[in-house]
């Protein structure tokens, strides 16, 4: 998940699914950014979106990314009420 994002400086900081850990990210003019199913900016990158995949070079943090692909979580749902027997 995208904890925060610095357009400004070019990073942006992933909060892992599996273990919480945090890594700090670098966006460069070669990332590969993609938002939903379109090529996208940081700009568009916010916090609370689900990485769906990233590929980073190696390095130390902040390492650059070669890929980012972010999408919108969907809302949560509430679970529909059974309707009363009549």
């Amino acid at each position: 998940m995208v904890d925060s994002v610095d357009a400004a400086g070019g990073t942006v900081v992933i909060k892992s699914g599996v273990d919480n850990s945090v890594h700090t990210y670098k966006i460069a003019a070669t990332t590969k950014l993609m938002v939903g199913h379109v090529k996208g900016s940081i700009d568009q990158v916010k916090s609370g979106m689900k990485v769906a995949n990233l590929r980073a070079v190696a390095g130390a943090e902040p390492q650059t990314l070669d890929l980012l692909w972010v999408y919108q979580a969907a809302p949560a749902t509430a679970a529909p009420v059974p309707a009363a027997n009549q």
